[in-house]
């Protein structure tokens, strides 16, 4: 079995969520509708979090994907859209046929990954990506998806800060360097 990922992370970023979820504020607190949906996807979203860090790489799949659609559902609930709720998570995959390096995933019209998407005024997928290059952007695991299979190396980020002492200033930078 290979190491899982640390997706349990710190305990005191999911006692801030379970305090956020007790009593949550915005829209997500205006109706008792969306109040109990924030509160139990975020629950929901915990568990499987958990569940996927206990596994290794091979097993995480599953629950990942369930952490996040429950997560994005939280979101949704705390969105000031009127049409909140979604019924499905909104991919489509194509190429079933081949390798699964070569699986094309894609957007759809509507649905769970294009409304959180919105709300967080990201583009999501602007066009298909072939899941041997989403794997191979993921430094834990790009070194178990076969080269063939990936067109571009995972890229690492490095966040530093300096403090200039004259001034106190403090400079963050980021760089990227290949995996």
């Amino acid at each position: 079995m290979t190491p899982g990922l640390d997706l349990g992370g710190d305990a005191s970023i999911w006692r801030q969520i379970r305090a956020v979820r007790s009593s949550p504020s915005g829209f997500a607190g205006l109706t008792d509708e969306r109040r109990e949906t924030f509160g139990a996807e975020l629950e929901q979203s915990e568990q499987p979090f958990d569940a996927a860090g206990a596994v290794g790489y091979e097993a995480q799949a599953l629950p990942l994907f369930y952490a996040l659609s429950q997560a994005g559902r939280a979101i949704m609930a705390m969105s000031s859209k009127d049409d909140w709720k979604t019924s499905s998570h909104g991919m489509r995959a194509k190429q079933l046929d081949g390798s699964v390096c070569d699986v094309e995933l894609q957007n759809q019209k509507k649905g769970l990954f294009i409304s959180v998407a919105d709300e967080i005024r990201s583009s999501g997928l602007v066009e298909a990506v072939r899941l041997g290059d989403v794997l191979a952007g993921i430094p834990e695991v790009s070194s178990t998806v076969p080269r063939a299979a990936a067109v571009s190396p995972a890229l690492l980020l490095r966040r530093r800060a300096t403090a200039d002492r004259s001034s106190g200033v403090v400079r963050r930078s980021t760089q990227l360097e290949s995996h």
